[in-house]
Parts: structure tokens; C-alpha cells; sequence
């Protein structure tokens, strides 16, 4: 049926107006985009959620120790043995420990899913509000709990993972409705890396505060962080809103601006079907789940399994195995902050595709940390070798902040916390998957050294096949079930030219009311 000429005009004058609408003619730019005050109060919050969940990881040391001996030198370099005796303590015995510290990851790995569709649906401020009150509420019970016995003190590191099952979802709905796709690098490495950094100072804070009985030993250690993370809702309540449009705080020029690079879908996602057929056959989407995993096998094997090869193997002592531990999260930092802007330069300056640019940074983040874990049981009782193959690995590791971080609100920008969902729930199973495997080679049998190479073998293999997968697969392309179709109708309309955002050419909606497939956009990826 043909379009009449008045339905013609009526489209020419929608669209017109909707390009009037990203005009920033006349308006003042401001020197510090309110994004970012979003993006650090959202990285804040990331540090406390990990923050917390670290906190036990040292302190269970304290409590279930009867006294600690501490050795240092006097003057004279003759050595001084110091007792600490610690008040409260509990006869928590190696397995319970171990269902203690696992029992976090029972609900915070089988919730991801549900947790990423709640990100989607609800309101990402108020979930957040309400999650970090609650995960707050189970750092300050901890040491009752711990004093009920193990099965309340399971049940409460339960109940604090699912209070974190959204916590990182509901930050990648919010950037993605806050920065335009090609700066989504930028919030997510500061998220990432921010993380990093709160577990790198909690491990040595949480092991003075477990030291010094004078200041309560370590039931003082979940106080304080649960007092920390009781100012979160306070500043998501004051300072955050789900869309720039909501907020008093941000200028009319970068309201604009981000409805502009963002094709203008700033409303209401709730016209968004989950379309799950699309997406578990998406290859994109296994590349993205595959790089994923890579990356926590290899960040898991470093972090749970090293410290444990360098006391067995090397002699490490406790003390510089923790020292070690708290410079290989700082070196994750850094390098994690610096491949997020380094990859969005690239992207801007059009040196390369912005899909090119993150099959690079994943790759760095894969092969070199595969490579280290390769070469580690060639270098013996080389334990200077050792150490700087592991520094070289984790600060690879950080390029995954320009590979596959962004990639979820790339590619699916109005389900992001849905498949941050999907793509974490494998990647939060390799903290269970990574030390049972080690565990297995290790109890089979076989020699002890040669256990650990094989440990180190099949980390380091996981590692190059999930790479090889994500070169293959992995785009930056927006897919078609990922996008609401108010953004979808926008974007058909809409002219956008700027330099890196996606230059989309205008397409008009059918007379059949049908919109085109994702393969018709003109996109310059």
C-alpha cells in the first residue's frame, strides 16, 4: 500500500525536528561534564562491593588463630619474636572455612542473570540505593553471625552476595545511558580499576585492624567498611539519576549532547523483549562469554592458586606473599586506567576500527598473561623469573578494559545489564571452576612439580583458545535484539557525523511499519 504525501511531510517533519533537537549551537560547553562525577561515584561504589567482599579473606585468619608470631630485628640484628593473642575466636575448622569463604560465590554466580535483567527493568539508582543499605547491613552483622556459628555465618555471606548480584549490572545500565558508546571505555576502566584499588587497600587495612586489639581486632574491620559503604545510597540518592534528562545537575549542552551521540533513545526501555534464542546463537555474544572466562581463569589461577605455588615450591613467606598480593592488584590499577583512555584515542583519532581496536587490547590481555602462566614452570626456583613474569601478566591482564569491557553496552546498549548478566555468570564460575581444577592435578597423584606445570599449562591454553574465539567473532556492531526500538526508530532518523560516534544514514521506516534489519545500517566500524 502506497505512503500518502501527507505521511511523507509528517516523517520529514519529525525528523527534522529531531535533528533540531541535537543542536548545540549557543549553548555553553561546561568544563567538567557531570559524566564524570557519575562515572567516579559509580567507581566508588564498585571499590566498596569488593572492598567487602575481600575483607573476610584475611580476616578469618584472626579468627580462627589463637595467637600470631610476629618477627622482626632488634638493633643489633638479634631477632624478636612478638605473640599476638587474639581475644575472639572460633574453632572454624579447614572445611568450614572454606564453605565460609565459597558460600559468597553460591548466590553471587547463580544470580547473575536474574540480576542483569532486575538492571534492566528497574531503576539502577534505587536498586543501588537499596543493595549497597543491604550489603552494608551484612558487614556490620558479620561478627554476630560469625558467633551464631557456621550456619549463620553462611547464610549471611549468602545474602551478601546476592546484595552485590546487581551492584555491577546496574552501573553498566547507567553508563550506558550517560556516555555516548564511544567514551563507555572510560567509566567501565575507571569501574574496573577502582575495584582493583579497594581490594588492594582492604587486605592490608583489614590485617592491621585484626592486629590491634586495641581497637576491637577484626570485628573492626567489617565495621569500618560497613560504615563506608553506608555513604554509597547516600550519594546515589543526593547526586544520580538513571538519565541525564532526570538531572538537575547536568547543562542543557550535555543533555544534548548524549541524546545526540546516543541516537536520542533516552526514555524508557521498557518496550525491550529479551529475545534469548538471539542471543545464545549470537557469536558475538560467545565471544564476548569466552574472553570473559579467559580473563577470570587467568586473573583466578594468578590470584588463588600463585601465593600457594610460591610457599610450596618457592618458600615464600606469608608476609611477602601478601605484599606481592597487594602490588599485583596496584599494577592491575594502573594498567587497567591506562588501556581504557589509550583504547578510546585510537577510536577517536580513527586509527583504527573501534572492533580492531578492542580484538587488540583483549588480545594483549590474553596471550601475555597465557604466555607468563607458560613460561613459569620452565624458570625452576627462579623466583625473581617468577615474580616478574606474574607482574607482566597482570598488568596485561588490565588491557581487558579497552577488549572485551565495553563490548556488553556496545553491542547491546539497551539490555546491557541482561547480558552483563549472562557474560559474568560464566565468568563469576571460574572463581569456583579455576581452583577445583587446580585442585584435582594437584590431589591426583602425580609429582608435585609436575602437577603445578600442568596447572599452569591448561590455565595458560584456556587462555590462547578464548582469544583465538574473540579475534574470529567479537564486533562492536549494535545487534538488533540488543536495542529498544524507540533508539532503533531514532537512530533510522537521525544524522550523526561527529567523529567516532556511529554515523548511522537515514533510513525511513517502511509503509509496512516494519523496521529494517540491523544490516542495513551504514556504520563505521
Amino acid at each position: 500500500m502506497p505512503v500518502s504525501i501527507t505521511s511523507q511531510k509528517s516523517n520529514q517533519t519529525s525528523i527534522a525536528q529531531s535533528v533540531d533537537n541535537y543542536k548545540l549551537d549557543g549553548l555553553k560547553k561546561p568544563k567538567i561534564p557531570y559524566r564524570n562525577i557519575v562515572a567516579v561515584i559509580g567507581s566508588f561504589a564498585a571499590s566498596t562491593m569488593f572492598a567487602a567482599r575481600c575483607v573476610l579473606s584475611v580476616a578469618i585468619v584472626a579468627m580462627v588463630s589463637t595467637n600470631s608470631e610476629i618477627v622482626s630485628s632488634n638493633e643489633d640484628n638479634s631477632t624478636i619474636v612478638e605473640t599476638i593473642s587474639f581475644k575472639k575466636t572460633y574453632d572454624f575448622t579447614n572445611a568450614q572455612q572454606g564453605m565460609i569463604l565459597g558460600s559468597y560465590f553460591y548466590t553471587y554466580a547463580a544470580l547473575q542473570i536474574a540480576g542483569g535483567i532486575v538492571s534492566d527493568k528497574l531503576d539502577v539508582v534505587w536498586l543501588n540505593i537499596i543493595t549497597h543499605s543491604l550489603s552494608s547491613a551484612a558487614s556490620f552483622l558479620t561478627p554476630y553471625a560469625a558467633d551464631l556459628g557456621t550456619a549463620a555465618f553462611v547464610i549471611l555471606r549468602m545474602f551478601m552476595g546476592a546484595t552485590h548480584v546487581t551492584m555491577l549490572a546496574t552501573l553498566f545500565t547507567l553508563f550506558a545511558n550517560w556516555f555516548p558508546p564511544n567514551e563507555m571505555s572510560i567509566p567501565i576502566c575507571l569501574v574496573m580499576g577502582a575495584s582493583n584499588l579497594g581490594i588492594a587497600m582492604i587486605m592490608p587495612l583489614t590485617a592491621w585492624m585484626s592486629e590491634n586489639e586495641s581497637l576491637g581486632g577484626w570485628p573492626t574491620a567489617f565495621i569500618a567498611i560497613g560504615v563506608i559503604q553506608a555513604t554509597v545510597p547516600v550519594l546515589f540518592f543526593l547526586f544520580i539519576t538513571a538519565t541525564p534528562q532526570d538531572s538537575r545537575f547536568v547543562s542543557e549542552y550535555e543533555k544534548r549532547y548524549i541524546a545526540k551521540e546516543n541516537s536520542g533513545s533516552m526514555g524508557s526501555k521498557s518496550d525491550v523483549k529479551i529475545k534469548w534464542t538471539q542471543i545464545l546463537r549470537s557469536p558475538p555474544v560467545w565471544a564476548i562469554i569466552l574472553a570473559k572466562c579467559g580473563i577470570a581463569f587467568g586473573y583466578m589461577m594468578i590470584n588463588i592458586k600463585i601465593p600457594a605455588f610460591l610457599e610450596d615450591q618457592l618458600n615464600m613467606s606469608l608476609k611477602d606473599n601478601g605484599l606481592l598480593n597487594f602490588s599485583i592488584y596496584i599494577i592491575l590499577f594502573f594498567a587497567q586506567v591506562a588501556s581504557a583512555p589509550t583504547s578510546k584515542y585510537l577510536i577517536e583519532k580513527e586509527i583504527l576500527s573501534p572492533t580492531t581496536v578492542r580484538k587488540i587490547f583483549e588480545s594483549i590481555a590474553l596471550v601475555f598473561p597465557a604466555i607468563a602462566l607458560f613460561a613459569i614452570p620452565f624458570m625452576g626456583d627462579f623466583k625473581s623469573g617468577v615474580i616478574g613474569a606474574l607482574f607482566i601478566a597482570m598488568f596485561a591482564l588490565g588491557a581487558n578494559t579497552g577488549g572485551d569491557m565495553p563490548l556488553v553496552s556496545e553491542v547491546a546498549p539497551d539490555i546491557a545489564g541482561t547480558l552483563f548478566g549472562v557474560t559474568n555468570t560464566m565468568a563469576s564460575a571460574m572463581g569456583i571452576g579455576a581452583p577445583m581444577i587446580s585442585a584435582l592435578l594437584l590431589e591426583s597423584g602425580l609429582e608435585k612439580s609436575t602437577a603445578w606445570n600442568l596447572t599452569f599449562f591448561f590455565g595458560g591454553t584456556i587462555m590462547i583458545i578464548s582469544n583465538i574465539f574473540f579475534i574470529l567473532f567479537a564486533t562492536t556492531l549494535p545487534q538488533s535484539w540488543g536495542l529498544s526500538q524507540n533508539r532503533y526508530k531514532n537512530a533510522l532518523s537521525a544524522v550523526i557525523t561527529d567523529t567516532g560516534s556511529r554515523r548511522l544514514k537515514p533510513y525511513v521506516i517502511g509503509p509496512d511499519g516494519k523496521m529494517p534489519s540491523i544490516s542495513r545500517f551504514s556504520v563505521a566500524y
